[in-house]
C-alpha cells in the first residue's frame, strides 16, 4: 500500500470513528426529577418537555410564570441562557437529544429585548441554533427555566 493510500485510509477511518450524534459531556445534564433537566455547567433547571404550540412572547412569559412542574419559580429564560442549550454538533433540532427529547426544530422565545428596539425580542432557533429578534406577536415556543 502506498503512502497516499495509507493516508486516505487513515482519513476514512478517522471520519468513520466520529460519533453519530453529539452528546453533552458526561455529567453535564442530570435529571433530578421527572420533567426536569439540571445543567451542572450553568446551574439552571430546565423544563424537559415543551408543548408544541405557538405562543406570543407575552403568552410565553405568562406560561412560564404559571408553570408548576415540580414546584414554582419558573420564568422565560434570557437569550444567553437559552443559547447555552444549543449543541453546535446537532441539527434540526440543535440540542442534546438525550436531555431534551422531542424538541421541535423551531424558535423559542427569550425574555429580553433585541438591542436597540422596544418592539423586537430575542428568540433562539433550535433548527440551526442561531438567535435573532422578532416582533412579540410572532408565534414561537417556550422552554421555561428556574
Amino acid at each position: 500500500m502506498s503512502a497516499k493510500q495509507r493516508l486516505i485510509l487513515l482519513v476514512v477511518v478517522q471520519f468513520c470513528a466520529l460519533p453519530a450524534n453529539a452528546a453533552a459531556p458526561p455529567g453535564r445534564y442530570t435529571f433530578p426529577d421527572e420533567g426536569l433537566v439540571y445543567d451542572t455547567k450553568t446551574q439552571l433547571t430546565w423544563q424537559r418537555e415543551v408543548v408544541d404550540a405557538g405562543l406570543t412572547r407575552d403568552s410565553a412569559i405568562s406560561y412560564c410564570a404559571s408553570l408548576s412542574v415540580r414546584g414554582s419559580g419558573w420564568r422565560l429564560p434570557k437569550a444567553s441562557e437559552l443559547q447555552t442549550l444549543v449543541d453546535p454538533l446537532e441539527f434540526s433540532p440543535a440540542i442534546d437529544p438525550v436531555a431534551f427529547p422531542n424538541t421541535p426544530p423551531r424558535g423559542f422565545w427569550a425574555a429580553n429585548h433585541y438591542p436597540g428596539t422596544d418592539t423586537l425580542f430575542y428568540f433562539v432557533d433550535f433548527e440551526y441554533g442561531f438567535r435573532d429578534g422578532h416582533p412579540g406577536r410572532e408565534m414561537y415556543l417556550a422552554r421555561c427555566v428556574r
